[in-house]
C-alpha cells in the first residue's frame, strides 16, 4: 500500500464490532500514528537497505544461536557481527560462553580497550 493511500485511508476507518466515540478517536489516532512512522521508515530506508542488513543480522544472529548448540565457538570480528551476538545473548545468554572478542578487526569496534 502507497503511504498516501495510507493516509488517506484513516478518514474512512469505522467503528468496527461498535467501537464509541473515544475507541474510535483512538483508533484513528493509532493508525494515524502508524502512518507518520511508515512515512519516516520508507523515506530513512528508500532504497531497502536497512533491510537488507537487519536480515542479515538476524541470520548471523541465528547461525550464531546454532553454533552455540552444538558447542562451536564464535569469533567475533566486526560491528554488524557484535550486534548480531547482542541479539543472540539475549535469546540464549548463556552464548556469552562460547565466543571470542577479535582484537584485530578493520572496523576496530571488538577490541577491548
Amino acid at each position: 500500500m502507497r503511504l498516501p493511500a495510507l493516509r488517506s485511508s484513516i478518514t474512512c476507518i469505522g467503528r468496527g464490532t461498535g467501537l464509541d466515540d473515544a475507541g474510535l478517536a483512538r483508533k484513528r489516532e493509532l493508525l494515524a500514528q502508524a502512518a507518520r512512522r511508515a512515512a519516516l521508515l520508507a523515506k530513512a530506508d528508500a532504497h531497502g537497505a536497512g533491510r537488507v542488513r537487519r536480515l542479515r543480522i538476524v541470520m548471523m544472529t541465528g547461525a550464531m544461536l546454532m553454533r552455540r548448540e552444538r558447542g562451536m565457538t564464535l569469533l567475533i570480528d566486526g560491528f554488524i557481527v557484535t550486534s548480531a551476538l547482542l541479539a543472540a545473548s539475549r535469546i540464549a545468554p548463556s552464548i556469552r560462553r562460547y565466543h571470542f572478542l577479535s582484537p584485530l578487526g578493520r572496523a576496530g569496534t571488538t577490541s577491548r580497550n
